[in-house]
């Protein structure tokens, strides 16, 4: 417990780590500091722990590396984002039309659960799949482990049946031509036809078969055996699939030197459980090829015995496609070595099996067709052979490569339809507001009878209404501004004295002279005056600097005489009152005069 709390910190501590520094880039706005070369180290070292996290299925160790990793994500994003040419990448990307990034949000938020399934739920859902599709290959390799050894345990009692019934006793003693031993051959040809046994024989305590059933050879010795010395021994025994020796009846009905079988031996003993001789029974190894092709594994899987060497010593079910090849001639078992066509070496799943190793082999392998398969395995230590389980990876996996090629396909076919309603919805959601937008641009440069048709129930609808009930009131305004300023404009245009508006300072000019100011000093329009410096009026420059002077003094002056000329240098007496105009800072902006000629020059 105490260490998980420990972990608990550690986990902590690493994931806040980065956060002092990541605050600190975003209030400078500026991560130059962080060396590039330890973000990338951090970063490869965390993603390693977080891999080795999920492989040991450890909460502590994903979490923390799982922070690191977003947090070191985050530090390096930022230090390019705070760099100068990714700010002017960032204003080119703001000043994109609000209708693609409405499209492109839409886009993304559509797609973003399908992709999120993708990257994170599916491999979850297949790893998921595979390890039961594994789990269930690695319990038919234990089933038929099971069904293999309860048939050779059928086998062993069969023999103790035979060894205890007491007829069998006086065939150690009996002669060809004696009734007992008459009733024994009857007895065992009854019990070889009964149980499908290939022979039924009896050796004594020397060796020698005293008793066999038709094919066997009376007079043979067994004293090389295994099967002769385990049994002599006192021990029922079992020996491996073998090669016969001897020519046997094979399934097609013909004589077959060295055909597989299997020999179970057990200890004949008499009323007082001395050991009198052996009676061993001669079993067709086919029947264990019966039992391993009884299996149905799909298209391509299948079960098959292998021995210590690593030849199959049962049929396999693409006999027939390795005959046609030629890698067999006869039969599979002990003619082919199961190992794999790259290497030459023994497969894999043999490898392990042989070693005495259960298990089995989820990535996958080459079989000894040159196929990958997925493979699982248990060695009977007590039968010297193992069981092999194998299915093409391909079919094993198929419902996880299907559901891979189900979620891209889904994926897929929805960009389209979700790229199309994003377009369509981004459309509409947008030319409202580029409508607007559009229409406030005209209405800034002049034109006031801009109006947008938006006909919504909606904020956007409101907005549209306000709108142009805003252009209505601003056009409405201006119109009536224009109108004031014309009267305005007349006003001083019909009254006989000059009024004009300049520029502040010695060197200003006219912006604004009604006629009769024009006319005053000479002009034929105010157009003609316009623009003209307002010095050139004076007779004496210092004048205008005195003006100047004392309208800052004084705010407002009135009744200031002074000695102007005309155009064509004709010279007047003007009296003039004139008023400084500021604006919201305090700066003076410009001069307004009412001029008067009070004399001719």
């Amino acid at each position: 417990m105490i260490w998980s709390i420990i972990g608990i910190i550690a986990a902590l501590c690493s994931s806040i780590g980065f956060i002092p520094q990541i605050v600190q880039g975003i209030r400078t706005k500026s991560l130059a500091d962080v060396s590039p070369l330890m973000v990338a180290i951090t970063l490869l070292s965390s993603s390693l722990w977080l891999f080795y996290g999920i492989h040991l299925k450890n909460p502590i160790i994903i979490f923390s590396n799982v922070s690191v990793v977003s947090f070191t994500t985050a530090t390096f994003l930022l230090r390019l984002l705070f760099k100068p040419e990714f700010a002017q990448l960032k204003r080119k990307i703001l000043s994109i039309s609000i209708r693609y990034r409405i499209i492109l949000f839409l886009i993304i938020f559509m797609l973003l659960p399908f992709i999120l399934l993708r990257l994170s739920a599916y491999p979850q859902m297949r790893a998921d799949l595979q390890e039961a599709i594994i789990r269930n290959l690695d319990g038919v390799a234990y089933k038929q482990a099971h069904i293999i050894t309860n048939w050779v345990d059928e086998k062993v009692r069969n023999a103790r049946v035979i060894a205890h019934n007491p007829i069998i006793i006086k065939g150690i003693e009996a002669t060809g031509e004696g009734k007992d031993y008459t009733e024994i051959i009857q007895y065992l040809e009854t019990v070889k036809n009964e149980y499908g046994f290939m022979g039924i024989f009896i050796s004594n305590d020397e060796g020698y078969v005293v008793v066999a059933t038709r094919g066997g050879r009376v007079g043979d010795k067994a004293l090389q055996e295994d099967y002769f010395h385990a049994a002599i021994k006192g021990d029922t025994f079992v020996s491996g699939i073998v090669l016969s020796g001897i020519p046997l009846v094979n399934e097609y009905g013909k004589d077959e030197l060295n055909k597989p079988v299997l020999f179970v031996s057990t200890p004949l003993k008499d009323e007082y459980e001395r050991i009198l001789g052996v009676v061993v029974l001669r079993i067709d190894a086919s029947k264990l090829t019966d039992l391993m092709l009884s299996l149905k594994l799909g298209k391509t899987g299948e079960a098959y015995l292998v021995n210590q060497d690593g030849y199959m010593v049962t049929e396999s079910r693409f006999s027939e496609y390795l005959k046609e090849m030629g890698f067999v001639k006869e039969r599979c078992a002990f003619e082919l070595r199961v190992i794999s066509r790259e290497t030459g070496k023994l497969t894999k799943g043999v490898q392990q099996c042989i070693s005495g190793n259960n298990g089995f082999h989820a990535e996958g392998y080459e079989n000894y067709r040159g196929v990958t398969v997925l493979g699982a395995w248990r060695w009977l230590p007590g039968f010297h052979f193992g069981v092999i389980a194998e299915i093409d990876r391909n079919e094993g996996y198929g419902a996880a490569y299907s559901l891979n090629y189900i979620v891209t396909s889904v994926l897929l076919i929805l960009i389209f339809p979700f790229v199309l309603a994003a377009y369509f919805i981004g459309k509409k959601l947008s030319t409202p507001i580029i409508e607007l937008t559009e229409a406030t641009r005209k209405m800034v440069s002049g034109n006031l009878l801009q109006r947008v048709k938006i006909q919504r129930e909606n904020e956007i609808g409101d907005l549209a209404n306000s709108f142009n009930t805003m252009a209505h009131s601003l056009s409405k305004k201006t119109e009536d501004i224009a109108v004031s300023e014309r009267r305005y404009r007349e006003v001083f245009h019909s009254i006989k004295e000059g009024v004009y508006e300049s520029e502040p300072g010695v060197e200003g000019v006219f912006t604004w002279v009604n006629q009769a100011g024009a006319e005053i000093l000479g002009y034929k329009s105010p157009q003609e005056v316009i623009g003209t410096p307002v010095k050139n009026i004076y007779v004496n420059p210092e004048d205008e600097k005195e003006l100047i002077a004392r309208l800052e003094m004084e705010g407002v002056l009135r009744n200031f005489i002074s000695y102007c000329k005309r155009k064509n240098g004709d010279r007047f007496i003007s009296e003039r009152t004139c008023n400084p105009v500021y604006d919201m800072t305090g700066k003076l902006v410009r001069i307004e005069c009412v001029l008067r000629e009070i004399s001719s020059g």
